[in-house]
This record gives structure tokens, sequence and C-alpha cells, in this order.
């Protein structure tokens, strides 16, 4: 539906987001609809909530696949998305208010501590994330979430190094 949105709570162990994939049907192609990224805080009980945002943006357009393969949206976040702490979130992937897509999901006993959730449509609301109705038990996105947990390797550098450096 226009300006809906899936979701899916996950376990963040790092603070720092480079990339989240979803995938879409394979027969969806070409398809022109533009979907959003977003990531909120969950409340007490678990629940996402579309008022404690984190991380919005960037809208993507994905038109085309082979028609046979699922159809990878990988929103690549540069610079990172930054979470305020470690724990659960929810990401959503939404619908801007034009055309459709449908989101690929598995199994909802393979990642026990993600969730499947709906966002309410938001035609009406100037397509924003609006507020979070369903949840689905038994089933959770197919997704790819990426953490920025891998150090840059550095040498440091020799006093001697250093010296001929600044000579």
């Amino acid at each position: 539906m226009w300006g809906e949105g899936p979701g899916q709570t996950f376990v963040a162990e790092d603070t720092l987001i480079s990339a989240i994939t979803v995938w879409r049907h394979p027969v969806e192609t070409p398809n022109p609809a533009e979907m959003k990224l977003w990531i909120t805080e969950l409340d007490s009980t678990g629940r996402p909530r579309a008022s404690r945002i984190v991380f919005e943006g960037p809208v993507l357009q994905v038109s085309h696949g082979d028609g046979i393969h699922p159809i990878a949206i990988r929103f690549e976040l540069d610079p990172p998305a930054v979470l305020p702490h470690r724990g659960k979130f929810a990401f959503f992937v939404q619908n801007q208010c034009y055309w459709f897509f449908d989101l690929l999901i598995r199994d909802g006993t393979v990642s026990p501590d993600g969730e499947l959730w709906r966002s309410e449509i938001s035609n009406f609301d100037g397509c924003i994330l609006k507020g979070i109705s369903d949840r689905f038990d038994d089933f959770d996105l197919c997704c790819r979430i990426e953490f920025c947990d891998t150090p840059t390797p550095v040498l440091r550098p020799t006093w001697g190094r250093v010296k001929a450096i600044y000579r």
C-alpha cells in the first residue's frame, strides 16, 4: 500500500551500520517504486516507534531484475548510520507513496531476536513513516545488516620514519 513499510527488528552489537540489504520478489521487474530506509528505536515492550527515528533515508529506486532471481535492494550508508547505543532497533523500508513492492520474507524461527512489522499507510501525511500497526510473529524479512565493526589497520610509525618525513 502507498506509504506503508515492512520492517524488521534486530539486535545491534555495534553502533555503526554501513549497509542494509533486503530483496524484492523477482517478478517485480521493471518496477520504478521508490523505497526509503528508516531506523527506529523500540519502546519498553519491544514495539518499534515511528516517533523515535534514529536514521532517515536514503531513497532508492531499483527498477530492474532478471525476472528469475530475487532483486537485491542495498542501502549503502556512507557515512554510516550511527545508532545511539547497542541493543534492539527496527528498520523499515517504506513505499514512497507511488507504485508498490513486495519484499521477501522467511520463516521467523531462523532469527529468534527479530520480528517482522508493518507501518501504517501515510499517503495523506506527506509520506512520512507513520505509526507501527502489525506484528507477524512467524516471519522475518530476508535481510542483511552490515556493521562497521572491522577496524582499519594502521601501521604505527617508527621514530626514524617520522624524522624522515619532516626533514
